[in-house]
């Protein structure tokens, strides 16, 4: 028997990816055979982010009720930025200009009475500031309700309304080249399955596609989110 060689000297299980015009290509490192015994969700993976390493889902904003404006007026007499319903409405409207699909604007519904019951449970002060953060705590609050109801699923369940599903193709070893689609799906009785994208082909993981998912759940009142992983190309 010779001493083994460098040709001989097996190099280390990876992806093979190279980037032509701004693509990416990735070839998936070779799969081991058989699925882990060990890893129930699958083999550890790199670069594989989760909640607070990826910017904000959404851009929130407080959607005060034309009926409830007086009350808030009134709530602050001397505040300029609510002189008027008009100017009100105007200082939101540049939130719309730095939305993206990876953070759209969400608009939260603030009742003159929520906020000022959230005030006394919170012992925040009454500031024009509070408006924003009662806000962003009721968006929170239905983001949880979201993900915790989230389904793993392939299928649309055949109800009348609207779902969000997120859609991530799982790419070999290295999470960052993962891509996600991001849509509301319609599968009403009687009526042919229908998806409207809102993200497509974007190259965010599962955690974030599925906390994107939820946030455009809470912007438009969807019925659910939905979710599922496509492992054709995954390092199993």
């Amino acid at each position: 028997m010779g001493i083994p060689g460098s040709a001989s000297v097996k190099e280390a299980v990876a992806d093979s990816c190279f980037d032509v015009d701004g693509i990416t290509y990735v070839k998936p490192a070779p799969i081991m055979g058989i699925e882990s015994q060990i890893y129930v969700r699958g083999r550890p993976r790199n670069n594989v982010k989760v909640a607070g390493e990826w910017p904000p889902v959404g851009l929130i904003t407080p959607d005060i009720p034309k009926a409830d404006f007086a009350s808030f007026q009134a709530a602050f007499p001397d505040e300029p930025l609510l002189q008027n319903w008009e100017s009100w409405q105007a200082l939101w409207a540049p939130a719309k200009d730095e939305a993206s699909p990876l953070q759209p604007v969400v608009a939260m519904k603030t009742s003159y009475r929520g906020w000022c019951g959230w005030r006394k449970k919170s012992g925040v002060g009454k500031t024009v500031q509070s408006l924003s953060a009662y806000a962003m705590y009721c968006f929170n609050a239905e983001m949880q309700k979201f993900r915790s109801a989230a389904v793993e699923t392939e299928v649309v369940p055949p109800r009348a309304g609207h779902y969000v599903l997120s859609v991530t193709e799982v790419i070999g070893m290295d999470a960052a080249n993962d891509v996600s689609s991001i849509g509301i799906a319609y599968n009403s009785p009687g009526k042919p399955l229908s998806f409207d994208e809102f993200v497509l082909d974007s190259r965010i993981g599962r955690e974030q596609s599925l906390a994107l998912a939820c946030a455009y759940a809470v912007k438009i009142g969807a019925r659910g989110v939905l979710w599922y992983e496509d492992k054709t190309y995954a390092w199993v």
